[in-house]
This record gives C-alpha cells, sequence and structure tokens, in this order.
C-alpha cells in the first residue's frame, strides 16, 4: 500500500532508536533522587511544624495551670480568713464573762456571794409503794413484767432504805 502524500525517504533521518535499559534506570535514579531531597525537605518541614505547635500548646496549658494555681491559692487564703473568723467569733461567744453576763441578763440568775446562804434539810420519809402485785404464794405475777420489774425494785428499796 502506497499512502499518498507521505515521503519515506526521510524516515530513516528522523528514526531516533530507544535506549536502552540502563539508560533508562539512570535517568529515573535522578528523578528519584530529586524528589528524596524534595519528600525529606517536606517531612522536616512537617516535623517542625508538628514540633512548634507542641511547644505552642505545652506553653499555653502551662500558663493556664499556673493561673489555675494562683486563684487556687487566693482561695485558700481567703479560707484560711474565714476560718480564723470563725475561731475568733466561737471564742467571743464561749467566754466565760459573755455566759455570765448572758445569764445575768437573759435569764435573771444572780451571782452568788458570801452572805448569801440556803440550807436545805433533807425529809426522809418512808415510800410506800402504790402499786403491789404479788399472788398468794407471796411471789410476783409472771404475767405481768412491768409489775415484775416494779415489785423487785420495790423490794430492793426496802432492804436498802434509801
Amino acid at each position: 500500500m502506497i499512502q499518498a502524500g507521505y515521503d519515506y525517504a526521510t524516515w530513516e533521518d528522523q528514526y531516533v532508536p530507544e535506549p536502552t535499559r540502563q539508560d533508562r534506570s539512570v535517568k529515573r535514579k535522578k528523578v528519584i533522587n530529586k524528589h528524596a531531597k524534595r519528600n525529606v525537605m517536606v517531612k522536616l518541614f512537617i516535623i517542625i511544624f508538628a514540633y512548634a505547635l507542641l511547644l505552642v500548646y505545652l506553653c499555653i496549658k502551662s500558663a493556664t495551670l499556673g493561673y489555675e494555681i494562683v486563684s487556687l491559692e487566693n482561695e485558700i487564703n481567703r479560707m484560711t480568713t474565714e476560718n480564723h473568723r470563725m475561731e475568733y467569733a466561737i471564742a467571743q461567744n464561749t467566754s466565760l464573762a459573755l455566759i455570765e453576763q448572758k445569764a445575768i441578763n437573759e435569764l435573771g440568775m444572780i451571782i452568788p456571794g458570801t452572805e448569801m446562804g440556803y440550807a436545805v434539810a433533807a425529809i426522809t420519809e418512808p415510800v410506800n409503794p402504790v402499786l403491789t402485785v404479788e399472788t398468794a404464794d407471796n411471789t410476783v405475777a409472771e404475767d405481768k413484767p412491768l409489775a415484775k420489774l416494779y415489785a423487785s425494785i420495790m423490794s430492793l428499796t426496802g432492804k436498802n432504805n434509801l
């Protein structure tokens, strides 16, 4: 077949032979090495950026913890002051002078002196039991536990003469 309009006479001059396998591998190594350096630089930049972010985070966290520590110390100081105030108020309200003043003014008590003295004579009267529960054979009824208890107490007081 003959193609019209195409000249095969210059075909040999235009033909460039394909490179061999060795030539291809050399070219690839150069491309790979060029990209490898760039990849290392990108990875190094990413690592440095991540480290910088970590440092910023840690600085922010330490500053925040510092502020929390200061606020907690202020709260401790405030509560300590409040505890001292409460202790002072308790000490004031439990002082003997204040208790004596309240007893005299509010309760109407008087301070005992040497000129005032009361003697009370104790009158010993025999104790007569109101209720004695005994059966015919001089024993306490078993079906009434309160009566039994009362009878035993009465017998003890009778023996001791209290």
